[in-house]
């Protein structure tokens, strides 16, 4: 245990000893632990972003699918407004899993 004490010791003794396992953390995190994180981190926003874009074009073709039973069903000035209105909606999801 007294070894460990002057490994993290600042005084005049251990401070290289500290100095140098501080540089080793350091190597470990920026060239072990932060990549390996990030990496990660980007496969998962990368697979969400993905699936993302799968739901919204389903979602998209159950509108479009729906609009046509709406627009077979209802016929005249409420036809075009149900169409503006479900096809602003269904461009709101061509953006949903692209972009930064």
């Amino acid at each position: 245990m007294a070894t460990t004490k002057q490994t993290y010791s600042s005084s005049a003794d251990g401070g290289e000893e500290s100095t140098e396992l501080l540089w080793q953390l350091n190597h470990l995190l920026s060239e072990v632990y932060i990549p390996v994180i990030q990496d990660i981190l980007d496969s998962t926003v990368a697979e969400f972003k993905h699936k993302a874009g799968e739901y919204s074009k389903e979602a998209k073709a159950n509108i479009h699918n729906d609009m046509q039973q709406m627009d077979s069903a209802i016929k005249g000035e409420w036809s075009h407004s149900i169409k503006d209105s479900v096809n602003q909606h269904a461009k709101q999801l061509d953006s949903i899993g692209k972009g930064a």
